[in-house]
């Protein structure tokens, strides 16, 4: 993997914690910006940091990135990984009375980031929802992508 593609992966697993975290404008910050480095025609080095330029590029991104070259990782991703559940447990939002909150919550106190993990879990809210879906499993459809999209379900014709 070239070091662009390293770098453009890293960037889009802290747009995928930020969605995580519900904080959408940077999602979209740091999403936009590794879209803009695919568009890149050099290898981004340390040398090359003050030839990166595009609409959108803030301190932020440029302290990211910078750090990320010098590291190969960035505190940023190391705090979001810390506080906050990987993007895998979004799919837990088709669960009968799940919503974002009560996934971070189960993801903090449990490190639950998937069915198989809540099985254990006693809880009543999530034993409703298991139950629910023993009865309805074809409502459980977990996310195939990496950006967030919302998935609705619909009972009836």
């Amino acid at each position: 993997m070239s070091e662009n593609n390293k770098l453009i992966k890293h960037l889009d697993d802290i747009a995928d914690y930020y969605t995580v975290a519900a904080d959408f404008a940077r999602t979209k910050t740091f999403r936009s910006a590794a879209r803009n480095i695919e568009l890149i025609a050099f290898s981004i080095t340390k040398d090359k940091m003050q030839d990166i330029n595009f609409k959108g590029l803030g301190d932020a991104i440029k302290q990211t990135i910078a750090e990320f070259l010098e590291t190969g990782t960035s505190s940023r991703l190391t705090d979001l990984s810390t506080e906050h559940p990987p993007l895998s447990t979004l799919s837990l939002l088709s669960l009968y009375n799940f919503d974002l909150e009560y996934i971070k919550h189960l993801w903090k106190t449990y490190q639950a980031k998937s069915i198989r993990d809540l099985n254990s879990i006693k809880e009543e809210r999530v034993q409703k929802a298991l139950q629910q879906l023993a009865k309805r499993p074809y409502l459980f459809r977990p996310r195939q992508t990496t950006q967030f999209v919302p998935d609705y379900h619909l009972l009836g014709d």
